[in-house]
């Protein structure tokens, strides 16, 4: 095609493409390897089959209470990048996973950011386990639940009580802080059992630019449709 240039008079070149069409051709690139990014990031967060559907849209809000955990969620992914985390409490059934879960989607798709699901106990397994196996150090076990931007460590409860257990709990959740890197932890337990799980200072890494979320509304589970 021909490209034309006014300034000192006419003067006409050939190139090999349009302009318009490179731009346009870029940025549909662009979006492209953005959605494939997006698409790797969501196969790598462990998020439950059964909670693939679940969304902050979809959360039943029926009370008070739950309304103010939704807010609690919403203000911290308006202010993710200044957030240390959050701590959900509640029983079984009070939509604490539903809530993770949604948080993980979001983070993925609406900021670009990596996001991981995980139990404490599946955490620890996978981190003993380089003890037997060689091929993988105690460091690189490690730095797997520290590089996520949002780690999510489900069911930590008083099983957990190991000096070693509560070693590695608080060493992957204090580096995440160094790093400023956010961390949610889902419990069952009470604030006075979370603290001999993971010890005041640790707590006092989420009070500082954290929410803690109490879930106390009875279990959605087993009710009529």
């Amino acid at each position: 095609m021909e490209t034309t240039c006014y300034g000192e008079g006419e003067y006409k070149r050939q190139v090999r493409f349009c302009p318009e069409c490179k731009k346009t051709e870029r940025h549909s690139f662009e979006f492209e390897k953005r959605q494939q990014e997006i698409r790797d990031y969501l196969q790598r967060a462990n998020i439950s089959p059964r909670f693939t559907e679940k969304s902050l849209g979809n959360f039943k809000i029926e009370n008070k209470n739950q309304e103010q955990v939704i807010n609690g969620v919403y203000q911290f992914l308006a202010q993710f990048e200044s957030s240390t985390g959050m701590i959900f409490m509640g029983k079984p059934g009070t939509g604490k996973s539903h809530l993770a879960t949604a948080i993980a989607k979001e983070v993925i798709c609406k900021k670009g950011k990596s996001a991981m699901m995980t139990t404490a106990m599946k955490m620890l397994r996978q981190i003993k386990s380089s003890w037997k196996d060689e091929s993988i150090s105690e460091e690189t076990a490690l730095r797997k639940f520290i590089q996520p931007d949002v780690l999510i460590i489900d069911e930590i409860g008083v099983q957990f009580g190991s000096d070693t257990e509560r070693l590695y709990l608080t060493e992957i959740i204090n580096d995440r802080y160094e790093w400023m890197k956010q961390t949610i932890v889902l419990t069952n337990l009470t604030m006075e059992e979370l603290n001999v799980v993971l010890g005041e200072r640790i707590l006092d890494r989420f009070r500082e630019g954290g929410q803690v979320l109490v879930f106390d509304w009875k279990s959605y589970r087993g009710r009529k449709v």
